[in-house]
């Protein structure tokens, strides 16, 4: 604990020094190569480009890099056995023991079965949504009104829903119809984060962090906004620069390299300047 507070320490005065000097943090931002799905990147997106997965995207210009797209293991009710696709993408820094997050967009409802069976076949032990339930944005992928219902070969029982300041929390049960398995998945809602920014208190993005801070590292976070990219994006690299601080390692106040290297895995990945400029707001707050 010492040695954190000493590190928290030595990274405060840095990323203070960044925040006197906004035009740089631009410059350097601008300087990142501008992943999306330019004509040159086609063959990056070959699964989700093809014809039977062009529903599966909400956004035309938002897809999952064959790299680094995750694999849905099995078919449910919605696919073909040779269909793997769901537009999610694996999100890390590097190999060490660090959050390894799913970043991908708000479930459509032809979608729904995937994102469930992706959850429960990675064994998400949360999902963290940063947006409302709207159907512009990301269809009602939970059985709010229910309470429970069936999605493909799983059934989903919200167990628990309680409000923490800005957050709520459901604890779901994911159970499959054709065996015994269940999981268990904490779904954290923040649902007045703005679009393209961060909120202007920490509070509560430091709730959800102090909740992820204690779970188990082997399997991933979900976290997704609309698109996937910009508050998703944003909140991931808060997530894992106060990781690597805590771990010592003071070149984590590089924001601009992290988001270079997490847009290498999901295009364009903190979307603006401001997101990047923001974050570093919310990291001196945190």
């Amino acid at each position: 604990m010492p040695d954190q507070v000493k590190h928290c320490k030595t990274a405060l005065k840095v990323l203070d020094k960044k925040l006197k000097k906004p035009a740089a943090i631009f410059d350097d931002f601008r300087g990142l190569p501008a992943i999306r799905t330019s004509l040159q990147l086609a063959q990056k997106f070959t699964v989700a480009r093809s014809p039977a997965n062009r529903e599966r995207n909400r956004y035309t210009d938002v897809l999952a890099f064959d790299e680094t797209r995750i694999k849905l293991q099995s078919s449910t009710g919605n696919q073909t056995s040779s269909n793997d696709y769901i537009n999610a993408s694996l999100i890390k820094y590097d190999d060490k023991d660090q959050t390894k997050f799913i970043s991908t967009q708000g479930p459509l409802v032809n979608t729904f079965e995937d994102f469930w069976q992706m959850v429960f076949e990675n064994s998400c032990p949360v999902i963290v949504m940063l947006t409302k339930f709207d159907i512009a944005k990301c269809d009602e992928y939970l059985p709010l009104s229910k309470g429970q219902g069936d999605y493909g070969r799983l059934n989903i029982k919200i167990l628990e829903t309680r409000q923490d300041g800005e957050l709520t929390l459901r604890s779901v049960k994911v159970q499959h119809n054709e065996s015994d398995r269940v999981h268990t998945v904490l779904h954290i809602q923040h649902s007045t984060w703005p679009d393209h920014g961060v909120p202007d208190d920490s509070s509560t993005v430091r709730k959800i962090l102090k909740r992820l801070y204690y779970v188990p590292k082997e399997h991933p976070v979900v976290a997704h906004c609309s698109a996937g990219i910009g508050r998703t994006g944003a909140y991931i690299t808060i997530h894992n620069t106060v990781e690597r601080i805590l771990r010592g390692e003071q070149a984590a106040t590089n924001l601009v390299e992290t988001v270079g290297k997490f847009r290498s895995q999901r295009p364009g990945m903190v979307q603006t300047e401001n997101n990047t400029s923001s974050a570093i707001m919310q990291l001196r707050m945190s």
